[in-house]
């Protein structure tokens, strides 16, 4: 059964048009949003609102999305 809660999804991405877009077309989806321009900033945001989904970007400033992924798989399932 799926629950009736909103689902958080967390958007790390630094091209303010992509992430307009893609936060957009979540929020139409009955999706919570949180947003990150960066890989550091994706991290901070993931170990401090633990979202249900993340989507990212793999070329973002500070930390990459690569090293970003590494990161989020030794934190979750």
């Amino acid at each position: 059964m799926v629950s009736e809660q909103q689902k958080k999804i967390l958007v790390i991405e630094d091209d303010e048009d992509i992430r307009t877009i893609v936060v957009t077309r979540l929020k139409r989806a009955s999706c919570e949003t949180i947003v990150a321009a960066d890989g550091q900033d994706g991290l901070r945001w993931f170990y401090g609102d633990r979202p249900d989904l993340v989507v990212l970007d793999i070329s973002v400033p500070v930390m990459d999305g690569w090293q970003v992924l590494e990161r989020l798989r030794e934190m979750s399932e």
